[in-house]
């Protein structure tokens, strides 16, 4: 993985320009993770491009972290990724030009994507401005009080992937659209040839659709929704389709 590293000062002008955020120094990452890395609130990590953790390595994110996407950038989670935020320290992953005072386009970043056989845990973590927040194809992936808004096509995508479907956890999670422009787009969180998955205590609201479950052709899917407020949705609270 390539760092470069930029102090405060660097950012002297940026932030005279008016900042919503409050910034640490600035590590530019990109690259392969290879080895296990911590990434920590002493730095704002700046993702230029493409960052993928390997299938042997974890990153580990601690709280008030703040991570920046430039356009088109990613994290790809292939090993395993632990972004565990408090209540008192959210970690933020949004899009570079927010940071910068600027309010960007939906979909400006592309998102976290976990991969087959990769895992994780998200807590007290906010996503911001994303194509998709965050993206599971064929992970166990759990997901408390974490937000994700702004998005241009969902909040959280679930999809279990050609092998057997991993179980996928979220407890007290919200979707919206909290811009005005984008009220009405979307959708919150969609599930895709996924055999458990269990929602509780969530929000979904704002968007075009709330929930699209859709098993696919996956025997015996379970998908259990306890106690979640969905509303204000465009076209559908929960849509559920093609389950055979």
């Amino acid at each position: 993985m390539k760092t470069r590293r930029y102090g405060v000062f660097t950012l002297l002008l940026v932030v005279l320009l008016a900042i919503p955020l409050s910034l640490s120094a600035m590590v530019e990452v990109d690259g392969f993770i290879h080895n296990d890395t911590t990434w920590t609130d002493a730095d704002t990590i700046l993702v230029t491009d493409l960052v993928v953790v390997d299938s042997t390595a974890r990153l580990t994110i601690q709280p008030g972290t703040v991570i920046l996407f430039g356009y088109n950038s990613s994290l790809w989670v292939w090993g395993q990724l632990y972004a565990e935020g408090d209540a008192s320290n959210d970690i933020l992953f949004t899009s570079v030009v927010e940071a910068f005072g600027g309010t960007p386009s939906a979909g400006s970043w592309l998102g976290v994507n976990f991969y087959t056989n990769s895992s994780g845990i998200m807590e007290h973590c906010v996503f911001r401005y994303a194509t998709n927040g965050v993206l599971a194809v064929g992970a166990s992936v759990e997901f408390y009080d974490c937000l994700s808004e702004n998005f241009s096509n969902s909040g959280f995508h679930i999809n279990g992937g050609s092998d057997l479907p991993r179980p996928v956890v979220f407890e007290r999670c919200t979707a919206r659209q909290e811009n005005i422009d984008l009220k009405g787009e979307g959708t919150g969180l969609i599930v895709y040839q996924a055999a458990e998955i269990s929602i509780a205590q969530c929000r979904f609201y704002d968007c075009l659709t709330g929930i699209d479950l859709s098993a696919n052709g996956t025997a015996y899917p379970r998908f259990t929704i306890t106690h979640c407020d969905i509303r204000d949705n465009l076209l559908y609270g929960i849509y559920v389709h093609t389950c055979t």
